[in-house]
């Protein structure tokens, strides 16, 4: 042995050369580092599916209306690139904002962190609008004005806009 006077290891066995593991005991004091519950309210992901859900019937008949009968209305997950035809595609407006506020702030000001310059408006010319259904999610492109439509919208598209009980937007 190499410290004869430690009392933590005790003499190996003559067969093996083998240290024996002393038992030591042990008192679990992690009770306070765990999640009492995990609070999942803030999510808006389900009152999202379930607008869309309501929203779907309004809008087919605002689109026939507007487009006609005989235009299909497909998912996002439908869409093909293989198959360009013209179709209606209703979804959740998204607007994705560079200069948006975000959780990190809120983290970074918990961690003393540098937390991020208040703004007196959240919008940019890099702006961008994404139409999502469900399933997946698609850049919209062309002539948009994205600085005058707002996150949550559900809203039909063929190269316009359409939404319930409006005429259709360019």
């Amino acid at each position: 042995m190499l410290f004869p006077d430690d009392t933590n290891f005790s003499s190996p066995s003559s067969e093996g050369g083998a240290f024996e593991r002393l038992k030591v005991p042990y008192t679990y004091r992690s009770e306070c580092y765990h999640f009492a519950k995990k609070d999942f309210s803030k999510q808006f992901a389900f009152i999202y599916a379930s607008r869309l859900e309501e929203m779907l019937k309004l809008l087919e008949d605002s689109v026939q209306k507007k487009w006609g009968t005989e235009m299909p209305i497909k998912r996002l997950a439908d869409l093909r690139e293989d198959c360009p035809h013209k179709c209606v595609i209703i979804g959740t407006l998204f607007k994705h904002q560079e200069l948006k506020p975000s959780i990190l702030r809120e983290i970074s000001e918990e961690n003393q962190l540098a937390p991020q310059p208040p703004r007196s408006h959240y919008t940019n010319d890099n702006d961008i609008l994404i139409l999502e259904d469900a399933l997946q999610r698609i850049k919209l492109v062309g002539k948009i004005d994205v600085h005058s439509i707002v996150t949550g919208v559900v809203c039909a598209v063929m190269g316009k806009f359409c939404f319930t009980f409006c005429e259709a937007e360019e």
